[in-house]
């Protein structure tokens, strides 16, 4: 327990200044930001297709909360794959009726610490990692994952070499980020990723 502790701790150190936090409503520059999606194709989504709906403030802005986060990701993948918007938001409101949204990464995770199967814990954490921003990652899914492995290490279900090792490999994915960064990272301002800006 004491590694999952030691990795919790870690990944609070090293988090990039806080884009936001797991629940937080944010703004439409902020949801670009963190999905990869450009605010115009956001605005268009959301017209056109009504995947997913932003709420709104007093003065009439929009802000985005965690569904609506998941709703933009997800359609920005399956238009990755060679859906139309319109194919990408049927699916995306399909996936949010039936229940069969993102698949539960961290069940599989566990399972594969039952086996001690190194390779399979790396890959779904290196998948997490690819699918969405550093800090998305941190917040929405590494963090309460660390959590429900100790707990599953508490109950028995994994073993202390389990817990080593989905320790190691977090932490070797975490040295990985912080190399890719370097010693002075953007500022959110500083930052020239382009944003996609697939055509609606």
């Amino acid at each position: 327990m004491r590694n999952i502790a030691h990795s919790l701790l870690t990944l609070s150190l090293l988090r990039v200044p806080s884009h936001r936090l797991c629940g937080e409503m944010v703004t439409i520059s902020q949801a670009a930001q963190l999905t990869g999606v450009a605010e115009h194709t956001l605005r268009a989504w959301e017209r056109r297709y009504g995947a997913f709906q932003p709420s709104r403030t007093r003065g009439g802005y929009r802000v985005y909360g965690d569904d609506a986060l998941h709703r933009i990701r997800t359609m920005r993948e399956l238009v990755e794959t060679g859906l139309s918007p319109r194919q990408a938001s049927d699916e995306v409101r399909r996936m949010a009726a039936s229940g069969t949204g993102e698949p539960d990464a961290a069940d599989e995770l566990i399972e594969s610490l039952t086996r001690l199967d190194a390779t399979v814990a790396k890959r779904i954490i290196d998948e997490q990692f690819a699918l969405r921003s550093y800090e998305a990652v941190v917040d929405d899914w590494l963090m309460p994952t660390l959590v429900r492995v100790g707990s599953a290490w508490a109950s028995g279900t994994i073993s202390e070499a389990g817990e080593h090792l989905v320790a190691n490999v977090v932490m070797r994915r975490l040295a990985a980020a912080f190399d890719a960064v370097g010693p002075n990272p953007p500022t959110p301002a500083g930052d020239r990723r382009r944003p996609f800006r697939h055509q609606p």
